[in-house]
């Protein structure tokens, strides 16, 4: 039995010959262009009716979130006014253009006043530390370590108390500059010792520590003028400095400085 002539066999001749058409019909420049050029315009709708949904869901937010104030209406052409808090369009003839009556309450107004109000004001605390960043200004060196800003205060545990009183000091952010290429250097210090009679004041060691940072100087030297400064302070029993060092090239130094014994 022949199918050259069933209604199937028709269909599909006449797909193929409408596939056959269109990819044998000519390019036309024209058409390519209107429809670029509408779907253009159709992106372009899209993106228009993002931005209105989110107004619209930034508006429903300052209705339900801040009940308002009166409206403070502004021109914006003819006889059509627009509310500077929540953009709400005001029209005189009352047309499809009024969104809002005149004197009804504004829930956007209030969210203004609420930011001015949250606007940063000066604090006792802050002003404080200005004060004592003036009053300090000369003491904050970065290019050169001095050990003359180190202060003490008499130690708790005098020498002869029963027992023995270690204190272990961290410089976690401590950085200093390589003396031949200028990089910086990165490392954590590690300040233990046993107090005879004087131990460190912790602001004046920050002080001091932040010295180094503008400062070339190799690990070991800088290691060595730490310990040597606080051996001159304090006369310990015990001290043990090390700097625990990032690597560079692959190499991480931890030089360290002892004197004394810990214990007896």
């Amino acid at each position: 039995m022949s199918t050259s002539n069933s209604p199937e066999a028709a269909k599909m001749s006449h797909s193929d010959s409408s596939q056959s058409e269109k990819l044998h019909r000519p390019f036309d420049p024209e058409t390519a262009t209107k429809s670029a050029v509408e779907k253009e315009r159709e992106q372009e709708k899209r993106n228009d009716d993002f931005s209105d949904g989110v107004k619209a869901i930034d508006k429903l937010h300052r209705i339900s979130s801040h009940p308002g104030l009166q409206h403070q209406w502004e021109a914006v052409g003819g006889d059509r006014q627009r509310c500077k808090a929540c953009r709400a369009m005001w029209h005189q003839t009352v047309s499809a253009d009024a969104t809002t009556p005149y004197d009804s309450i504004c829930p956007g107004w209030v969210v203004e006043e609420n930011m001015k109000k949250a606007e940063p004001q000066d604090h006792a605390p802050l002003d404080a530390l200005r004060e004592s960043a003036a009053a300090n200004k000369g003491k904050y060196n970065y290019d050169s370590p001095n050990a003359a800003v180190l202060e003490t205060f008499v130690s708790p545990h005098p020498p002869t108390a029963p027992g023995k009183m270690a204190i272990v000091i961290k410089v976690p952010e401590f950085t200093c500059l390589c003396p031949i290429t200028g990089q910086p250097d990165f490392a954590q210090f590690i300040i233990e010792y046993v107090p005879n009679y004087a131990c460190v004041e912790s602001k004046s060691l920050k002080l001091y520590m932040m010295g180094y940072r503008q400062h070339g100087t190799f690990h070991e030297a800088c290691t060595e003028r730490i310990f040597q400064d606080l051996m001159a302070l304090l006369k310990p029993q015990w001290l043990r400095v090390q700097g625990q060092f990032s690597a560079r090239g692959g190499l991480p130094f931890w030089p360290c400085c002892e004197f004394g014994k810990r214990y007896d």
